[in-house]
């Protein structure tokens, strides 16, 4: 009788090389159990085990080729085979046709419980087992209860024309997240403005606030960058300074950048920021169209769609919500806002989960703009408009907005109105409270003079502390 060959010649390797031949049929003694039944039954019984419940697909070959290079499964086989030279060949048919064997099957398991009723049954289990979801308070009442309660994961664009209030209203939206919701995060990316910038708007709105929302010892944000403030006028900065210290600050993280910043840079500082803190961010850009190309060969239609696919990926991968600031095209600026009104993307009003607009209340059309003819006084209406509001806002007054819910993917659409100060950087919602008093040009500007005098003041963190 020959000797018997080495167990590792017949190696797991060569079990996969090419297509199963010969069925391997040789029964085992005793019983008249298959050999092939025997092993299938126990890969399968080692597969049933916990650690291999989530086994993806494109791992199952090397797993059960692993199985195959057990001595145990080896020496089976060896043990039911005659030492020749053929047989030793049957062997090593019959474990490739095993092995294709088990592995259609373990394929044919994996696909059906890809079905509804299986993933329901995991929803379920999800739902028994994970924290109740909360929304993330916008602090602003109206915004949340169209919302549903707050901001939830995915993707929100807010979009308006130039200079009308974008930055300033997702400022004012990651201050107000920062103070309502404890140990939530903003990563705010900012491609426009420094951080001097960010930190004097929020000041200066502050100083507006402590003052009741009257000009009377509120400061622009050019006034708060600049250096001459009585002492007196330094009480009221350095109170509005400690304000946003304590309420804010610690929970904001600029990300300061000019054509450096896109996908990849906000993914890194999202993960960067789990890593260090262990919570996820709301995530803000401003804005959209100015990140940093995808693609330098490809147009900005192109490059935009491309970012906005990426974002939604990032708000599901990171189950958070990324809110993007979007400029309109020029054709936009004197219709009321509509889907059509964002630039350079198609992919905005298709991605996006929820889409907001800002306009002047008073854009929309009235009964008068569909009669026939009536085009220019539509036109001469809708300039005089935007002429008063440049007005209002030039002297520190407050001027009507109304944000648009263009869409809202698994909630309400419907229309939300604010009172908004340019000069001090701030939204207010309308209340049944008495709002601030509008002030005259003449009482205004000699007021505006005196604060563009004033310089910037630096100050240390811990300065501003009770």
């Amino acid at each position: 009788m020959n000797e018997k060959k080495p167990i590792e010649q017949i190696t797991a390797e060569n079990l996969l090389d090419d297509y199963y031949k010969n069925q391997f049929t040789k029964e085992k003694k005793g019983d008249g159990t298959k050999i092939e039944d025997y092993l299938k039954g126990f890969i399968f019984t080692e597969l049933e085990k916990p650690e291999y419940k989530d086994l993806k697909l494109e791992n199952i070959k090397g797993i059960v080729i692993d199985f195959f290079k057990s001595n145990t499964i080896y020496k089976q086989y060896i043990n039911f085979a005659e030492n020749t030279e053929e047989n030793q060949k049957d062997v090593k048919n019959g474990l490739k046709q095993l092995t294709g064997e088990v592995i259609e099957r373990i394929e044919t398991k994996h696909y059906q419980k890809t079905n509804a009723f299986n993933d329901l049954n995991k929803f379920i289990d999800d739902l028994d087992n994970r924290p109740k979801i909360k929304p993330i308070e916008t602090g602003f009442k109206n915004l949340d209860e169209i919302l549903d309660g707050g901001l939830f994961a995915g993707l929100y664009v807010i979009g308006a024309i130039s200079s009308g209030g974008k930055t300033t209203f997702c400022l004012q939206l990651a201050d107000q997240i920062a103070e309502k919701n404890a140990d939530t995060d903003i990563l705010y990316f900012s491609l426009e403005m420094s951080k001097e910038e960010l930190l004097s708007k929020s000041i200066s709105r502050n100083t507006y606030i402590l003052n009741n929302y009257d000009w009377k010892n509120s400061y622009t944000t050019k006034s708060v960058m600049k250096n001459d403030f009585s002492q007196e006028q330094r009480k009221t900065v350095y109170e509005a300074m400690r304000q946003y210290a304590n309420k804010s600050a610690t929970h904001i993280y600029f990300n300061i950048g000019i054509g450096d910043i896109g996908i990849e840079q906000i993914k890194n500082a999202i993960k960067r920021h789990y890593a260090i803190t262990g919570r996820n961010p709301v995530v803000i850009i401003d804005y959209l169209q100015i990140l940093a190309p995808y693609d330098i060969k490809a147009t900005d239609k192109q490059n935009t769609d491309k970012t906005v696919i990426e974002l939604k990926r990032l708000s599901r991968d990171y189950n958070i919500p990324i809110i993007g600031i979007s400029s309109f095209n020029r054709a936009s600026y004197t219709e009321p806002v509509n889907m059509s009104c964002f630039k350079e993307s198609g992919a905005i009003e298709y991605t996006a989960d929820v889409l907001l607009g800002l306009q002047y209340k008073g854009m929309d059309y009235i009964s008068e703009d569909y009669n026939r003819g009536e085009g220019k006084k539509r036109e001469k209406r809708i300039f005089d408009l935007i002429d008063k509001n440049i007005e209002l806002a030039r002297t520190g007054n407050q001027i009507q907005m109304q944000m648009k819910v263009l869409k809202n993917r698994t909630g309400s659409k419907g229309d939300i109105y604010f009172n908004y100060c340019p000069m001090f950087e701030t939204f207010i919602e309308p209340s049944t409270d008495s709002l601030p008093k509008q002030q005259n040009s003449t009482e205004k500007s000699e007021e505006n003079n005196q604060q563009q005098k004033n310089v910037f003041i630096n100050f240390e963190y811990g300065a501003t502390k009770k």
